[in-house]
């Protein structure tokens, strides 16, 4: 059993979801994180607020879809998370450097690697970068 939480900055919960294993017909089974997320924030969309999450729960298509839902979202992104872009995986980067890619013009990876895993990833609008 997993208790999954949105909640705000001062820590007030939002919504919780309570998760019982894979046979969870709601978010259970393939991109069980993406669904996790999409479901704790699906009466918030729309509303251009900032979603926060750690390499857990961060991916290129789930920023895709929180995106088209005028949502935006930063955190941390797993190397090896299936979707990533092969640019960014292959560049290897100085201290303080950092690379964009633009993909649907609404991507920016900054500040190189983190642990050897992880790029801090933000997904916001083009003319925000």
């Amino acid at each position: 059993m997993k208790l999954y939480v949105l909640a705000e900055p001062s820590g007030m919960v939002q919504r919780t979801i309570v998760y019982g294993g894979s046979a969870d017909t709601e978010v259970g089974g393939s991109k069980h994180t993406e669904k996790v997320v999409l479901k704790l924030i699906e009466t918030k969309t729309g509303a251009g607020h900032s979603l926060y999450m750690d390499n857990y729960y961060n991916s290129v298509s789930l920023s895709d879809q929180l995106l088209r839902a005028k949502t935006y979202s930063t955190g941390t992104l797993r190397a090896n998370r299936a979707g990533n872009p092969h640019s960014v995986l292959t560049k290897k980067l100085k201290k303080v450097k950092a690379i964009a890619s633009i993909h649907l013009k609404a991507y920016a990876f900054a500040n190189g690697r983190i642990d050897g895993r992880y790029w801090p990833f933000q997904a916001s609008l083009a003319g925000n970068l």
